[in-house]
């Protein structure tokens, strides 16, 4: 199993950006859960979504990210962890 945490942002629903990249994943056969949603409130107001994605080979993902790449998606590295001190605690980038 292969698993990621995506962001995009933008002008994704009006220009229905994030319906193709759901689309895309769905018609992949991968899993997507919608972790996040912010939608601008003016024109000039940008939206943000952030999913987490499994799919079941490797080939697959590779294939969602760069689909995802291509339409303005982020995936952010191990590079931008952090280690939180005082316990364990869940952080999505």
């Amino acid at each position: 199993m292969f698993v990621k945490t995506i962001l995009i942002e933008g002008h994704i629903l009006d220009s229905l950006t994030l319906t193709k990249i759901l689309d895309h994943i769905h018609k992949s056969g991968a899993f997507f859960e919608l972790l996040e949603l912010t939608v601008g409130k003016a024109p000039e107001d940008i939206s943000r979504a952030k999913l987490f994605l499994r799919a079941n080979e490797q080939k697959t993902m590779d294939d969602l990210l760069e689909y995802i790449r291509v339409h303005g998606g982020e995936i952010p590295d191990l590079a931008d962890a952090r280690v939180v001190p005082g316990g364990y605690q869940h952080h999505l980038i």
